[in-house]
């Protein structure tokens, strides 16, 4: 009679456990196992335009779908000046190369085009990666277009930038100090406006003027 008990409670008890686990693994178990908590995108957004962290969201996906390079970290964050480097469709998984600032962005017909040293009759040594220029002949009279500089190199085609990270809002006349010293520019810009600039200074022979914006 007592062995007959001990065999119905632990019947009761193993049926419970398996109860149990099985809700566990249909509620919870088998996200916790198979699957991994990655961010992406809550809507499309196409490239170029400004992020906020309210435009991703986590969700879990079966760890044979996930991508290479997706983000999985819960302290991923986005910074005031991050914009998409390129269409991400809606529930996309977002990894890092799809994040950047707004610099980092050659719009569509656009390209990086050098402005030789020998070309420059002035220009500040505080210019840095990122900055509005615009670009006009030795004189001051003739002007060739507003830019973004897309890189800013030393002799050792190395780029140059602050010993410290820039601060935001950062003032041009906080640039006392820099990794090198600048050589040459690059500027993101249609070819019809590169060649106007190649033709000045290669072909004429005379020499740019480059004023930088304020910040």
């Amino acid at each position: 009679m007592r062995k007959a008990y001990i065999r119905t409670v632990a019947g009761i008890i193993l049926i419970a456990l398996s109860a149990g686990l099985l809700f566990w693994w249909e509620t919870t178990g088998r996200d916790k196992m198979l699957t991994k908590s990655v961010w992406v995108a809550k809507h499309a957004v196409d490239a170029g335009e400004n992020l906020s962290m309210s435009d991703f969201k986590k969700i879990n996906v079966y760890s044979e779908n996930v991508v290479k390079g997706a983000i999985f970290d819960k302290n991923f964050s986005i910074s005031a000046d991050d914009a998409a480097l390129q269409f991400i469709p809606e529930n996309a998984q977002i990894t890092k190369k799809m994040i950047g600032k707004k610099t980092e962005i050659i719009p569509e017909n656009k390209s990086i085009y050098e402005i030789k040293r020998e070309w420059i009759k002035s220009m500040s040594s505080s210019l840095r990666k990122g900055d509005v220029i615009d670009i006009y002949d030795e004189s001051g009279s003739e002007y060739f277009g507003t830019y973004t500089l897309a890189f800013v190199k030393d002799r050792e085609y190395q780029e140059v930038s602050n010993p410290e990270s820039p601060r935001k809002n950062e003032r041009i006349l906080d640039r006392q100090y820099s990794t090198g010293s600048v050589e040459h520019i690059e500027i993101i810009a249609f070819l019809e406006e590169y060649t106007n600039i190649f033709n000045q200074a290669e072909v004429n022979g005379k020499g740019l003027l480059i004023v930088q914006r304020r910040v």
